[in-house]
């Protein structure tokens, strides 16, 4: 009794502490601080405006932006948007819609652009309440017998300092920690227990996930996986047609998006757009496959450490084995039959899949797409998944102390034969 409320209390002020690391990044962090917080504040304004989508090259970002990266706020900055290139265009544009739908009431509270950012920092961490309650139920999910321990650790990714650094901001990474929980629960149930509504729910899950950021496309394929494993497991005409239908429904849910893209770009997204208006600023860096190798090796450190450069060198190399070797137990995951296979998918999958499709992307695209931020929604996934292995590994056995040997009970009387 006394170990469960230790563990209670323990996973109590890990909590607290994320909530309290968390909202002093929030308060403490200089405005723009974050290159494009600027830029996905301008969005979610232009929303709350009633001007619907901004569009790529022809929005320019509001002269609020501009005043405070010049650091002139409330006066107006001498710049104009039309002569900054770039920097003058609302290039967050190209992104999908569903955060900046959700930011768009939060930033009309206020008429101070300031107050603006700060609102939308504090709906990060807001986010976090839901993502606290649905990391439980997945824990639940993943040990019924005892939820705490396992808890504990899915919620040691939250404590790094990339995950209040990159998502205690103005941006849609914020909104895809909850909605990657809430797919990962909804994926396991129909993984698991081969449940209808679960699999639907883990439909609409990746199509909000991939309304948020097509770098949520890694869900997708998990997706995909998990509709072959529940048909595997039921060969029948009803469960091929769900599997399908399931595959469809993030489809029909960015149709009105990108049937928008068709007709502002002429593309299903303006990704290629934005890449050639920012080559007029910063070239392509067009990794090779050896320097994006090494790549993954830095991301994993930031993973872990965010992008600070004062960190002792103990530090770093510290972050690096741990970083690394979470990821190397997710592939012992899925290669080991430490679980069973479509339960794998669901833990250990992403974390690798993410790395491996932003790289390729990466080296054929020929512009580096590989960053932390896009790790973090992933990570307590794959703290789950190295929980999984560490308890299948066995204990190296030794010999008990003198006052722990086992005596075996003398019995008094005859023994029955």
């Amino acid at each position: 009794m006394r170990k469960r409320w230790a563990l209670r209390a323990f996973v109590a002020a890990e909590v607290l502490l994320v909530l309290a690391l968390c909202l002093a990044s929030a308060v403490r962090v200089p405005v723009f601080a974050n290159g494009d917080e600027g830029y996905h504040l301008s969005y979610a304004v232009h929303v709350a405006e009633g001007r619907g989508l901004p569009v790529v090259g022809q929005t320019p970002v509001h002269p609020e932006v501009l005043a405070l990266q010049d650091g002139v706020y409330p006066a107006r900055s001498t710049a104009q948007a039309a002569d900054l290139g770039f920097r003058g265009e609302s290039y967050e544009a190209f992104q999908p819609p569903l955060y900046y739908a959700l930011a768009a009431p939060f930033s009309a509270w206020s008429d101070d652009w300031q107050v603006k950012v700060r609102l939308l920092r504090l709906l990060a961490v807001a986010l976090l309440l839901p993502t606290f309650a649905l990391l439980y139920v997945l824990c639940r999910l993943v040990r019924p017998s005892g939820p705490l321990p396992v808890y504990a650790a899915a919620l040691v990714p939250l404590l790094f300092p990339a995950f209040r650094q990159q998502q205690m901001v103005v941006g849609n990474d914020v909104l895809l920690v909850p909605l990657t929980i809430g797919f990962a629960c909804c994926a396991w149930l129909a993984a698991t227990r081969r449940s209808v509504a679960a699999q639907l729910g883990a439909g609409v899950l990746v199509g909000l996930l991939l309304l948020t950021k097509l770098t949520a496309v890694w869900s997708l394929v998990v997706l995909v996986l998990i509709g072959l494993a529940v048909v595997r497991a039921q060969p029948t005409l009803r469960a091929r047609a769900l599997a399908v239908l399931v595959t469809g429904v993030p489809a029909l849910m960015l149709l009105p998006w990108l049937a928008s893209n068709l007709q502002r770009y002429g593309a299903l997204t303006a990704n290629e757009l934005v890449l050639r208006l920012q080559a007029e600023v910063s070239p392509p860096t067009r990794p090779t496959a050896a320097e994006e190798a090494w790549q993954v090796v830095v991301v994993l450190v930031q993973l872990v450490l965010g992008r600070r450069d004062d960190y002792a060198s103990w530090v770093t190399w510290a972050a690096g084995v741990l970083a690394v070797g979470l990821l190397l137990a997710n592939l012992v995951v899925l290669v080991g039959r430490v679980c069973p296979w479509p339960v794998a998918v669901v833990l250990a999958l992403p974390l690798p899949l993410q790395i491996a499709l932003l790289s390729v992307l990466s080296v054929v695209q020929g512009t580096e797409l590989l960053y932390e931020r896009y790790l973090l929604p992933v990570a307590p996934l794959a703290a789950l998944a190295a929980v999984l292995l560490a308890a299948r590994l066995p204990l190296r056995s030794r010999r008990p102390r003198e006052d722990e040997q086992v005596v075996e009970p003398q019995l008094e009387g005859p023994v029955a034969r």
